[in-house]
């Protein structure tokens, strides 16, 4: 995965800003503190709420209801993207505020005692020119209030990669572009692969009634789209048919498939569109009465070749804080820097004036270059302005850029991103005595290296560790070489310490951290990118890109009978071309970690899944396997769920007897059991017997099975 910026992005957009900002004073009351008896430009049309303090709008419930206060209508673009906001805070009892505009609701649960700015990004419906705003609950149990609203333009970032422009959630895979889009997140209805749309939303589903449809247009320049499947999923329904047609024109229109009940419908692409260089896929609203949301579509299409490489995109939101005179901004784009936490944004704006003029780009903050940037205009011509982003802090980052025509403010813009932790480079240090082509550089075990992770600025003499007596530890050596490496290998001497003490070469073991290409997100702190993981050992030797980041997991085991300590040693490292020695400083403690293990772990070990990786047959290859598993969750001091997951109790039922009985053998469950206790030290366990049931509440186990 070819990315190292979640949110730092590109995108392509011709945007006239003159004439589409909405800035406070377009919004009736936006901070509800005018009126004589009621609050000016709302009102409370549905449920319990008041007035507070001539600047507060109140909302109450009974965690069965809801109420809400609306704003007279608002002025809004057909098609363009804003950002409404609200401050808000929760007085008492618990459930959900609401907020947004009447077409783009948002649901926000977990509202906290204290003030805080709530909001999403939406895009306005074709052919919807004014709208109100609306604040209120919904089955909230007690009362909730708000103090302020904002209604901002924005203009969508993407992540350009290889000249690619990709929004969130979608990708090159395997020679495949995919799009999978859930509507959850800070984008709400919008997309990058959205052409137009009427159809409602509400926090995460698209709302459909009569006359409601959603197009969007899949495509990669260069690229034919050559077979695949597109799916749809009903998250709600109540009548009607979703409807779903596809087309390379939105002319001529192919009917594909339908649905009208919950869960997911696929088809495939039909051969009367393809191969396409562009493809329309609509989600429409049929049949009498329709209602019902849409939660999920996604697409599939392998691409005429060469394809390119894994990529992933995402999409984060530039505020238009400042739009005065006419400036058309035709693009906004980041290339990501890759694995440095950085990138370079690419501004390029047109001077649609009948004279030439002076632009000036002045950038502030999140690291970006302090210099403005100047540049002379002719009639109608466009200019690229580049500013470099040099290692942004790790968290949320903003810069401005503020463009200056002939001396007066034109455009001011707010892009906002995120640099995840993963791409942290504040750790590690190069090795001093590692000259040349091929850096070094080495950090603790505890850190996840980015494949292609800038080399630190600190330096040090010697990879540094510690462990106890009878303990493992480990440390990296990370080899990032500037040119292509060919078959590294590495060795580790004899680390010798104090009055001739030494820790024999054998006690050592040198692994390979592997990367896995990790495509589906599972928490906040989640990148699409190469992850390192597992750790086969480094038995041959291996090839290493130029540029990318290859650490060397350095295990040692310390003997219970070390002296204590600082010992040395080294790694001695070798490739075409290339030879080095790492210096290794590791410091052995005046403490032995005791054979029984007095902390409880339970790790969730699969063995059947073990056994179908390794694919193994036989019961002895079963148990040669479960063992080597299980002698390093020893020696790591990690105790699986299930130690004895091939002998279990055994239970043979005997309905004839007099009274029906059940016999129990421990026979091999004891022997397992006792190995487990005694040899692994594993200190949590489980019992599952045949026969008596168990699993979960969602999902029992039939006791007769």
């Amino acid at each position: 995965m070819r990315h190292s910026l979640a949110a730092v992005l590109c995108g392509v957009l011709g945007l006239w800003l003159s004439g589409h900002s909405v800035d406070a004073a377009s919004i009736p009351n936006a901070e509800f503190d005018a009126g004589d008896q009621s609050p000016a430009g709302w009102t409370l049309v549905e449920g319990n709420g008041r007035w507070v303090d001539r600047q507060m709008l109140e909302v109450g419930g009974d965690g069965k209801d809801s109420a809400r206060w609306q704003s007279e209508a608002v002025a809004l673009t057909p098609g363009t993207l804003y950002r409404f906001e609200v401050r808000a805070r929760r007085i008492s009892g618990n459930g959900v505020v609401t907020a947004g505009p009447e077409f783009a609701n948002h649901d926000y649960s977990g509202l906290g005692e204290d003030w805080q700015w709530l909001g999403h990004v939406f895009r306005v419906p074709d052919g919807v020119e004014s709208a109100r705003l609306r604040v209120g609950q919904w089955h909230l149990d007690g009362v909730a209030q708000f103090d302020a609203v904002r209604l901002t333009p924005v203009m969508p970032v993407h992540l350009r990669i290889d000249g690619f422009t990709l929004g969130e959630r979608e990708g090159v895979v395997d020679g495949c572009y995919r799009f999978e889009w859930k509507l959850t997140g800070p984008g709400g209805n919008y997309h990058r692969a959205v052409a137009d749309a009427t159809a409602g939303f509400n926090t995460s589903h698209w709302c459909f009634t009569s006359g409601s449809y959603v197009t969007y247009r899949f495509g990669l320049p260069g690229h034919s789209l050559l077979s695949g499947d597109v799916a749809f999923r009903i998250n709600h329904h109540m009548s009607g048919k979703c409807a779903l047609d596809v087309s390379r024109d939105q002319r001529q229109w192919h009917p594909l498939t339908t649905a009208d009940e919950t869960g997911e419908t696929e088809a495939r692409l039909p051969a009367e569109v393809l191969p396409a260089n562009v493809l329309f896929v609509r989600l429409r609203a049929d049949g009498e009465q329709p209602n019902f949301q849409i939660g999920q579509l996604r697409l599939s299409a392998k691409m005429s070749g060469p394809a390119p490489g894994d990529m992933a995109g995402g999409t984060c939101f530039a505020d238009v804080e400042d739009a005065g005179r006419r400036l058309l901004v035709e693009d906004i784009a980041v290339e990501p820097k890759p694995g440095a936490g950085g990138g370079t944004i690419l501004l390029t704006v047109k001077n649609p004036g009948s004279q030439a003029a002076t632009a000036t780009l002045e950038p502030s903050g999140a690291g970006a270059s302090a210099e403005p940037t100047t540049a002379h205009m002719a009639s109608g011509a466009s200019q690229v302005f580049r500013v470099d982003l040099p290692g942004a802090k790790v968290g949320e980052n903003d810069i401005r850029l503020k463009l200056v025509l002939d001396g007066q403010p034109t455009v001011a813009l707010r892009v906002p991103f995120h640099v995840p932790e993963y791409y942290r480079t504040d750790y590690g240090e190069r090795i001093e005595s590692v000259e040349g082509d091929v850096p070094v550089w080495w950090c603790p075990a505890t850190w996840k290296v980015a494949p292609r992770r800038v080399l630190p600025d600190a330096a040090a003499p010697a990879a540094v560790f510690a462990a106890a007596r009878h303990d493992y530890q480990a440390v990296q050596v990370v080899v990032r070489p500037n040119r292509p490496l060919a078959g590294l290998t590495a060795k580790a001497s004899t680390l010798r310490g104090p009055g001739g003490a030494t820790i024999d070469a054998e006690h050592i073991k040198i692994l390979r951290v592997y990367y896995h290409p990790v495509r589906l997100l599972t928490d906040e702190t989640s990148v699409r990118d190469r992850w390192p993981d597992a750790l086969p050992p480094l038995d041959e030797p291996i090839d290493v890109a130029a540029g990318e980041n290859q650490p060397l997991w350095v295990l040692v085991y310390v003997p219970k009978d070390a002296v204590p300590g600082d010992y040395t040693g080294e790694v001695s490292l070798a490739a075409e071309g290339f030879r080095a020695s790492v210096p290794l400083k590791l410091r052995v403690w005046d403490f032995t970690l005791p054979e029984r293990n007095h902390l409880a772990t339970a790790y969730g070990f699969r063995p059947d899944l073990a056994f179908e990786y390794h694919q193994v047959r036989t019961e002895a290859d079963r148990r040669r396997v479960l063992d080597m598993y299980f002698q390093n969750f020893a020696e790591h001091r990690i105790s699986p769920y299930d130690p004895v997951p091939l002998d279990d109790i055994r239970v043979e039922f005997l309905p004839e007897a007099d009274p029906p009985q059940a016999k129990l053998d421990f026979t091999a469950f004891d022997a397992a059991m006792q190995r487990a206790v005694e040899t692994h030290h594993f200190t949590t366990y489980r019992l599952p017997v045949n026969g008596m049931g168990g699993g979960t509440y969602h999902s029992r186990r039939d006791p007769n099975i």
